[in-house]
């Protein structure tokens, strides 16, 4: 072949190679600055994304996307979800993460990171070879169960990095907890250690047994918290315990001892500084409400914040009020914690302006669609002790943007922390 026709040849096929390359970036979903409002707009048959809705649905051209953000994880907050949402963020970005490569998913949990040797736990930033410390710095994105040292984490995270967390309701939240930590089994054991019997301070005598309801296990558990508390601590767990009481204010509050959350003046003084140190701070009653705001503070899209609730419970005791109020008197600082949050969050929905409904209702039906093009139900399951959880998943044929909305967080987990942990230098 002569030199001319070889260098044609050669030219196309560098061509061909290009278009193949192409090709498997927008299949995977991983092209330009915004590959999920492309395939979101393919997945919603062409309906046009931000149709009859305001401006302030839109990015500001006078706004900067915030693309480092610290998601700091609390416990039965809706928190799995968020934390998905933060990890195809962070994908799509190409971020780097903070993520303790010795931990279950990457979580700190509730390691006091002031006296960790902190650097040698992370996972090297994208771009730097394990062991070169002095450069493990400027991640962009957190979002891990890790408790709140604002001034270690700004060691290792970018400048301008935004930090964010969620609450919720005491009376749920720690419902939630006693039902996926087991608290019922604290009791159970003490039970059989009595022939069945609950003996508190050597007199009341109980009856319990299998036989006995999610609420009976739950009124006994209040009854005398103090007790069962005990015995969890006991076991030697430096976890568990945590999340009979004030967890919430445990993940956040790192300067409060448990013994100090009786003293309100200490407590509410630590809650200013939390309103200071975080940017914002989602409510869980207030889900989607939360993230419509966050959109626009942050100058996110509305893809950015679409989710598909993760760790649903697929049967839920409904409490009576009388047993809410127990919870939230022993749960009070993670109460006023609640309460702080929720008033802050009211005052930003009314600065929102006149669109706010508009843009809610638009939101509600991206997630409706998301949800209903991207993933099924499977069989449930059971999670921790005795949850059953609903099995929501993608669907079989479902690209790697529905993967990453619609599948358990080891899904989005995997993808961002292999990315960053095999690396070819």
């Amino acid at each position: 072949m002569e030199p001319k026709g070889k260098l044609v040849v050669l030219g196309l096929l560098t061509i061909l190679s290009l278009l193949v390359i192409m090709l498997v970036n927008q299949k995977e979903g991983l092209g330009d600055h915004y590959p999920a409002l492309r395939n979101y707009i393919s997945i919603i048959r062409q309906r046009p994304l931000d149709q009859s809705t305001s401006q302030s649905t839109k990015p500001s051209s006078h706004c900067d996307v915030i693309k480092h953000v610290v998601y700091i994880k609390t416990h039965k907050t809706g928190s799995t979800t968020l934390e998905t949402l933060f990890n195809r963020f962070g994908f799509y970005h190409n971020s780097s993460f903070i993520f303790n490569k010795n931990g279950a998913l990457g979580h700190f949990e509730s390691m006091d990171l002031r006296k960790a040797d902190v650097v040698k736990k992370l996972l090297p930033p994208l771009g730097v070879k394990e062991g070169d410390y002095a450069r493990y710095k400027n991640y962009d994105t957190s979002a891990i169960h890790v408790r709140f040292y604002r001034d270690v984490l700004d060691q290792f995270m970018a400048s301008g990095t935004r930090y964010v967390s969620s609450v919720r309701d005491p009376a749920d939240q720690w419902e939630s907890a006693f039902n996926q930590f087991g608290f019922r089994k604290v009791i159970s054991d003490v039970a059989n250690s009595n022939g069945q019997m609950i003996i508190i301070n050597g007199s009341l005598k109980l009856p319990f047994d299998e036989k006995n309801s999610t609420l009976d296990a739950i009124n006994e558990f209040l009854r005398t918290p103090e007790v069962y508390i005990d015995v969890l601590k006991k076991r030697g767990d430096d976890i568990l315990w945590h999340f009979a009481r004030n967890s919430q204010t445990f993940d956040l509050s790192t300067d409060i001892e448990p013994e100090q959350v009786h003293n309100e003046t200490l407590v509410n003084r630590t809650f200013d500084r939390l309103v200071d140190e975080l940017d914002f701070v989602i409510v869980n009653e207030y889900f989607d409400e939360s993230l419509l705001v966050m959109k626009k503070e942050f100058c996110w899209n509305f893809t950015d914040i679409l989710y598909i609730p993760k760790n649903r419970r697929a049967v839920k005791d409904t409490l009576p009020e009388e047993t809410r109020a127990k919870i939230r008197a022993l749960c009070r600082a993670d109460t006023l914690l609640h309460r702080r949050f929720n008033e802050s969050l009211c005052k930003k929905i009314e600065a929102y302006g006149p669109d706010f409904k508009k843009d809610l209702d638009h939101f509600r039906q991206m997630l409706n669609d998301v949800k209903s093009e991207c993933s099924d139900v499977g069989m449930s399951y059971l999670k921790g002790y005795n949850s059953k959880m609903l099995n929501i998943r993608s669907k079989t044929n479902g690209n790697l943007y529905c993967k990453l909305m619609a599948d358990k967080i080891e899904g989005s987990f995997k993808h961002v922390y292999n990315r960053q942990k095999i690396q070819i230098f």
